[in-house]
């Protein structure tokens, strides 16, 4: 229930219910296909309420514009209406506060890295001595573990799931 200062305000929740998560490549052509027809569909649902004068928001964990799945519909929706982002929390910036860990400083690199890229330009990016952070695992965390490995970076490993939300799992 939304509240403006006490007095409750009629709200419609609208889901945006994803076709995929890690049924396939984010390079499958079927994925590609299918997503870009979802932000079509969830961006037209949202643009029917805004000519109509109504107020959306569009709630996502961690920071929208960065990996976050509103991008695309921010890139859609900014084109012909007014759109306002509040930055969020990244999951990696939360870990690294949990575990208090220092992520960078100084004049270092920072690279942050998917681990859904092959596994050959995985290894070959985090064979540089920057500092990295890999998000993305899911499924991908034993080809990502066994890459660290073969480059001799598991020393600094600290795997979490659901940083800073109340599904929090680290270690």
């Amino acid at each position: 229930e939304v509240h403006n200062l006490g007095t409750p305000i009629p709200a419609e929740r609208l889901p945006l219910i994803y076709p995929y998560t890690v049924e396939l490549s984010a390079r499958d052509p079927r994925y590609i296909a299918a997503l870009r027809a979802f932000y079509a569909q969830s961006s037209a649902l949202i643009v029917e309420r805004l000519v109509r004068g109504v107020d959306v928001a569009v709630l996502c964990e961690g920071d929208p514009l960065f990996y976050g799945s509103y991008l695309h519909l921010h890139a859609i929706l900014q084109r012909e209406h007014r759109c306002v982002v509040i930055p969020g929390i990244t999951s990696f910036a939360g870990c690294a506060a949990r575990a208090g860990l220092p992520l960078v400083s100084t004049d270092s690199v920072f690279s942050v890295l998917p681990g859904t890229l092959p596994e050959a330009e995985l290894e070959q990016r985090l064979r540089a001595p920057d500092a990295v952070v890999i998000i993305k695992l899911g499924r991908n965390f034993p080809k990502v573990r066994g890459v660290l490995e073969r480059v001799g970076r598991c020393v600094w490993l600290v795997p979490a799931n659901g940083s800073s939300s109340t599904i929090e799992r680290s270690g």
